[in-house]
């Protein structure tokens, strides 16, 4: 399903608001920088993104308790990159493996537009959720 926040304000716009408001609900400054440089994006990757986005904000809110996040929304003419980092609690990667049902999601969700989704994490440092879409699909990713 599509969000109606996407059709109303577009992706930029509703990727800022998703972590606007998770700022707000952890009392936490949020810095978002974002750069649109696509004439169009496909609806099915403006999902994916902010589908995305939106379960790197709900762990966060769940596991991180961080006291600053970051998010870098890039689209340039061929491939969008969405980057969202926190300074919490973090996690050892070598003993638990992020393979939640979320963290399994975002990681699916990137792979159907032939994509990648990269967690790099440090106990006590923090969190960094990297996705890495290509803006044309490949053939082997379509649907």
């Amino acid at each position: 399903l599509r969000p109606p926040t996407l059709d109303k304000f577009g992706l930029v716009d509703s990727v800022k608001h998703e972590l606007d408001k998770l700022g707000r609900d952890l009392c936490c400054p949020i810095r978002v920088s974002c750069r649109n440089e696509a004439e169009e994006i496909p609806q099915s990757l403006e999902n994916a993104v902010y589908r995305i986005c939106q379960e790197a904000c709900n762990n966060i809110r769940k596991h991180s308790k961080p006291t600053e996040i970051q998010a870098e929304l890039i689209i340039d003419t061929e491939v969008l990159t969405l980057t969202v980092s926190d300074n919490g609690s973090g996690f050892d990667t070598s003993v638990n493996k992020p393979d939640g049902i979320g963290m399994k999601s975002m990681r699916e969700r990137a792979e159907l537009h032939g994509g990648s989704l990269s967690v790099e994490s440090t106990v006590g440092q923090g969190t960094t959720i990297t996705a890495i879409l290509p803006l044309q699909p490949s053939d082997e990713s379509r649907v």
